[in-house]
């Protein structure tokens, strides 16, 4: 298995219950292995004005081949206006894990 076959998706949602509803909606799916979620403090650019908000960012382990599938699943589902979707290559990591990851999708 390579591990460029294996991405690294990013969003973000305003909270815990979005988060956990998405993430769950995303594995159960088989669009995503895993889904992390992690507390962050955002401070960004909107509609000409900054912006500070906390929030939830989603870790979202996935296959290149379904990226498209969940980008359309995540656009769909998601409650922001303008949702963050971003994917970075897993270059490297634990063969094992990585089998699992794409076994799983």
């Amino acid at each position: 298995m390579s591990s460029t076959e294996c991405i690294l998706a990013l969003t973000t949602v305003s909270g815990e219950p979005q988060a956990r509803d998405l993430a769950r909606q995303l594995v159960e799916s088989r669009l995503a292995a895993c889904v992390n979620q992690v507390r962050v403090a955002s401070t960004y650019s909107w509609k000409g004005a900054v912006e500070e908000e906390p929030e939830i960012l989603l870790l979202i382990k996935t296959t290149r081949a379904r990226q498209a599938d969940l980008q359309n699943a995540l656009l769909e589902a998601h409650p922001y206006e303008l949702p963050e979707f971003i994917t970075l290559p897993i270059t490297d990591g634990s063969e094992p894990y990585l089998k699992w990851l794409q076994d799983s999708v």
